[in-house]
């Protein structure tokens, strides 16, 4: 009897540990369950956030791609606007200087166009100057070789007036030379012999030399005196003398040296 009370003593102490065990089992289960359902929920939990992050991240990364995409196709757009510009600069300074070019021909142009103007110009003014100066010799020749010619009529008309006078003289002593031998006494004898004196209108007339062409005396000779002082002292004959002495090297020498002599 005392073996089996100590038998169901041991039987029902190991079915208390049994139990306690089982309890202790539960409990192990139980607590594994909840760490488990809590670990699928941290993996759930961590999933969505990686999830999430991953969105996320995809989301940035697209946004970086078309960032980048953006930013090289504005690199790509800028480019063909540096290109366009820089051939629109090299256009712009191929045609400056091409202007350029242009001008300096045209200047160099208009240069020797204006140099050949003024040598043809400096070459008329050289001619005209030598015609007027040519001009003011022969008109000073002129008027000198007509004061020269009135100077002469003047004495040839001095000689003329004279003579004439000299013969009005001889003519009246003739003259009353006749009128006292007709007052006086003559035998007829001598009064044959004696020579009459011929009429006024029969006698030789003093001959005068040849009128000088072109002039008519005393007035012709001041006329062409105020025309010589006139023609010296004309503005146009003092220009056409200092800008012939200034162009052609100062050749009025003859012409000043025949107005002396005129003079």
């Amino acid at each position: 009897d005392a073996a089996q009370a100590r038998a169901r003593a041991i039987e029902r102490a190991a079915n208390d540990e049994i139990e306690t065990l089982r309890g202790a089992l539960r409990a192990a289960r139980e607590a594994t369950e909840m760490e488990r359902a809590s670990i699928s929920v941290c993996e759930a939990k961590r999933a969505r956030e990686r999830a999430e992050e991953e969105q996320r991240t995809r989301r940035k990364l697209a946004e970086a791609l078309t960032d980048l995409e953006q930013a090289r196709r504005a690199e790509g757009e800028a480019r063909a606007r540096e290109e366009d510009v820089m051939a629109k600069c090299v256009e712009m300074m191929e045609a400056r200087d091409e202007q350029i070019r242009r001008a300096r021909d045209l200047a160099a142009t208009q240069i020797r166009a204006a140099e050949d103007d003024a040598a043809r110009d400096a070459r008329v003014a050289r001619n005209e100057c030598s015609d007027a100066k040519r001009q003011l010799s022969e008109a000073e020749t002129a008027a000198e070789s007509a004061l020269l010619r009135a100077e002469a009529a003047v004495n040839e008309e001095r000689r003329r007036r004279l003579h004439a006078e000299e013969e009005a003289a001889r003519l009246r002593r003739e003259a009353r030379s006749a009128k006292v031998d007709a007052l006086s006494p003559i035998p007829t004898g001598q009064r044959d012999r004696r020579q009459h004196p011929q009429p006024l209108s029969q006698q030789p007339r003093a001959t005068s030399a040849a009128p000088v062409e072109g002039f008519g005396g005393y007035d012709d000779a001041e006329r062409v005196r105020r025309q010589l002082a006139e023609l010296r002292e004309h503005p146009a004959a003092r220009v056409a003398a200092e800008a012939f002495h200034d162009v052609g090297g100062g050749g009025g020498g003859g012409g000043g040296g025949g107005s002396d002599r005129v003079r």
